[in-house]
């Protein structure tokens, strides 16, 4: 009924999956049910732009003097007019081409979806980049760039064109002197640039390089250039120490890139250090309400004192900080570069949501707001609680504070002339801290009193003595912050893995202890509907998934299969400073389960100590005995 054209001696094999497979191939080829549900059920371009252009415009209302003109184009992008006088397109990525050679010009190839208009070779096209505002062009963040070529992707293959239409997914050549991951592409720079796509996989795993020839070092730092421009998921730095370092989305994502950098684009061998893992240092809610310990730092003259306290943020200010903080870093940007603050009423207004959301304590902490960080944008805030005391937020208007009186008297404006100082030691002590010097996440610091003591006499002595009066107040507020923080109860913060485990049911009890060796938290157990394969889903800390695919394949002979996924972060269960002190704590039953997780954050946080050289309390030698090694005199 079918007119399948399958023979007697493929039906008649013994093997009746076989069989059945055959028979399918035939009647529902796989490439061909692909391609024919994809026409079908997936909507055209003209009509899913509708809904994608939601997403990837700016939601911020254009200035009055260009409204008409942005509005025009931007509702010209949602019909995806492919005769459109403007042409727009968005560069998601650029990747390496092959065949070509490191010194080859055309390098990369700009993979590329066409908005609006079309796009033919030969054309002049505005590079815009993401800090671009078509308000301010003389500021920069754009460039004009010629297209040299236009490729339709066939798979492996890169097929030439003349032209391509909106709505069209297209390679470009001759912009890699002109990006570096992503841009938005258009024929007039009224535009405004476009919003980046967001990655599930965020990087966490980092190594540091060094080639195994140290002449060969300019060629590692030209690789790891281009590497950062093939991957849009790969981060790429040079420390301030100089040490090269990869920054990778987990482990297979890691061996793809060194293979990459040895292959492909620095093309030397290179010495691979074992995998660093980032850590985050935190404050957990107490058991019972109580109010944070207060203490008390000096500067070196001891001249200044400075009264603090660590408190936990509320989960609805530290989530809104880290959801925004990529705004809030690129207006820190534009606000120290002079550029302007568009879009900052907005994400102000929500931060102020979220303090007034959190409870009656916190609505009145708003106007004592002073400052974020790390890098002045991130999930710890600085609140000014010095009576009579007028702060300046450190790069916010100043309307954040205007309830707050004027200051006043002479101890005031000596304060007031050290806001930078204490601002760069609030900001050194959130961006490393005191555990195992990692950044910390969702502390709030409280500067509860400033002391100054001497008069400018006593302290301009004291300089040739204990340095520059700035300096020792950044050493006073960041080694009051680390101790204020130690005083709460402190948490490290590690990076989890969805991990997804496939196996038969005879392999189930072999991959089971595999994962809890791993501190592994079981989320599910389900079979696999239709088949006998269970699947076991689970929470897997980063630090611990090293070498897991090859330990489940060895233990259970390659019947289990493993696939990871970047879930977020948790906080660990135990202080790892915890030591049992009381005869109850003693007596515990579960004080081994407590000793296990106590063990791990221990654990964590002297390995990171160990990496960087800081002190390790532990013991060399837990037992032993003297060895003689010679003979007893008689």
């Amino acid at each position: 009924a079918l007119n399948l054209q399958v023979s007697d001696k493929e039906l008649g094999q013994k093997n009746r999956d076989e069989a059945l497979r055959v028979v399918m191939s035939r009647w529902l080829p796989l490439a061909d049910a692909i391609l024919a549900m994809a026409a079908e059920e997936l909507p055209s371009p003209v009509v899913a732009q509708k809904d994608r252009m939601i997403k990837l415009l700016s939601q911020e209302p254009p200035i009055e003097s260009l409204r008409d003109q942005i509005t025009a184009l931007e509702e010209g992008l949602k019909r995806c007019e492919h005769d459109a006088d403007t042409k727009v397109g968005f560069v998601s990525k650029m990747f390496a081409s092959e065949g070509t050679t490191r010194d080859a010009p055309q390098r990369f190839i700009a993979f590329t979806r066409v908005f609006s208009g079309t796009l033919r070779v030969g054309d002049t096209i505005e590079v815009i980049g993401p800090r671009y505002d078509p308000s301010r062009p003389e500021a920069g963040h754009a460039s004009t760039a010629t297209i040299k070529g236009l490729h339709l992707l066939m798979g492996r293959d890169l097929l030439d064109v003349n032209s391509v239409p909106a709505g069209c997914v297209c390679g470009i050549s001759g912009l890699e002197e002109h990006i570096l991951k992503y841009s938005t592409l258009c024929s007039s720079r009224i535009c405004r640039p476009l919003s980046f796509m967001s990655f599930q996989a965020q990087p966490i795993v980092r190594v540091a390089l060094e080639p195994s020839n140290p002449l060969q070092q300019a060629e590692l730092v030209q690789g790891l250039k281009l590497l950062n421009q093939a991957d849009p998921c790969v981060e790429t730095r040079i420390q301030d120490t100089g040490e090269l370092v990869v920054v990778a989305a987990g482990e297979m994502h890691l061996e793809r890139c060194l293979k990459d950098l040895r292959e492909l684009f620095a093309k030397i061998e290179i010495h691979v250090s074992p995998p660093l893992v980032q850590f985050k240092e935190t404050l957990a809610e107490p058991d019972a309400p109580r109010k944070a310990e207060t203490t008390v730092s000096t500067t070196a003259n001891q001249l200044g004192e400075f009264t603090m306290r660590a408190i936990p943020l509320p989960q609805k200010i530290k989530n809104y900080l880290s959801k925004t903080a990529e705004q809030l870093q690129t207006m820190h940007a534009k606000a120290v570069a002079g550029e302007g603050t568009s879009g900052q009423a907005a994400v102000l207004n929500g931060l102020q949501e979220a303090f007034q959301s959190s409870g009656d304590e916190w609505k009145q902490e708003w106007p004592k707001f002073w400052a974020m960080g790390p890098k002045h944008a991130g999930p710890n805030i600085l609140l000014n609680h010095i009576e009579g005391f007028r702060q300046k937020p450190d790069w916010l208007p100043d309307s954040l504070v205007h309830d707050t009186p004027v200051p006043d008297g002479a101890v005031a404006h000596k304060i007031e002339a050290l806001q930078t100082s204490i601002l760069t030691g609030f900001q050194m002590s959130v961006n490393s801290g005191p555990l195992c010097e990692e950044p910390m996440e969702g502390v709030a610091f409280i500067i509860e009193s400033i002391d100054i003591k001497g008069d400018d006499e006593e302290m301009e002595a004291s300089i040739e003595t204990y340095g520059p009066w700035s300096g020792q107040v950044i050493a006073a507020v960041k080694e009051g912050c680390r101790n204020a923080f130690l005083e709460g109860d402190r948490r490290l913060v590690e990076a989890l893995f969805d991990c997804e485990v496939q196996c038969s049911a005879d392999a189930l009890g072999k991959a089971y202890p595999v994962l809890n060796r791993r501190r592994a938290r079981i989320v599910e157990e389900r079979m696999k509907e239709g088949t006998e394969i269970f699947v076991i889903e689970a929470k897997l800390p980063v630090v611990e998934s090293f070498g897991l695919v090859d330990e489940l394949r060895k233990q259970t002979s390659g019947a289990a299969q493993c696939q990871l996924v970047m879930a977020g972060w948790e906080m660990m269960d135990s202080d790892p400073f915890w030591e049992p002190s009381t005869e109850e704590e003693l007596e515990d039953t579960d004080l081994s389960d407590i000793m296990n997780a106590r063990g791990a954050a221990r654990k964590c946080m002297d390995l990171v100590r160990k990496r960087k050289g800081l002190a390790v309390e532990e013991k060399l030698v837990e037992a032993a005995e003297k060895q003689r090694t010679r003979a007893r005199r008689k």
